[in-house]
């Protein structure tokens, strides 16, 4: 149940996370060099939400597990995964786009909705996990 519990506060973490990096995202598109290069706005827009994320988890989702580690022990283990999570966001973004001919906002969906899972079993797993 415990799990449960926390996979729902992670998912309600990761919405807002959402938000932020679509707002980010939409924004920076709205400069003309981003909109030719996208993927860089998604590498900023992702890096934001992902800060935002780590700061939620830490205080509200897992709060109370991994003691043992320091927060900033913690904050680097979130962004390994993250940064596993980014690749595989901008492999299925990249192939949304060119190989799909999916639009880049849409693409920019598909890539977190696909990507949600793995990123909470690594953290739970790793970044969280009690010893």
């Amino acid at each position: 149940m415990q799990n449960i519990k926390q996979f729902i506060q992670f998912s309600l973490v990761g919405a807002s996370g959402t938000l932020i990096n679509i707002a980010l995202f939409n924004g920076l598109l709205f400069l003309s060099w981003f909109h030719q290069y996208f993927l860089i706005a998604n590498l900023i827009a992702f890096v934001c939400a992902a800060s935002h994320n780590f700061y939620w988890n830490q205080r509200w989702t897992f709060q109370q597990q991994a003691d043992h580690k320091s927060v900033s022990h913690k904050y680097l283990q979130f962004f390994v995964v993250s940064s596993v999570v980014l690749i595989l966001n901008t492999i299925i973004m990249a192939s949304c786009v060119h190989l799909f001919h999916i639009h880049r906002r849409v693409a920019n969906l598909i890539a977190i909705a696909l990507c949600l899972g793995f990123n909470y079993l690594g953290n739970a797993w790793w970044t969280f996990r009690q010893q």
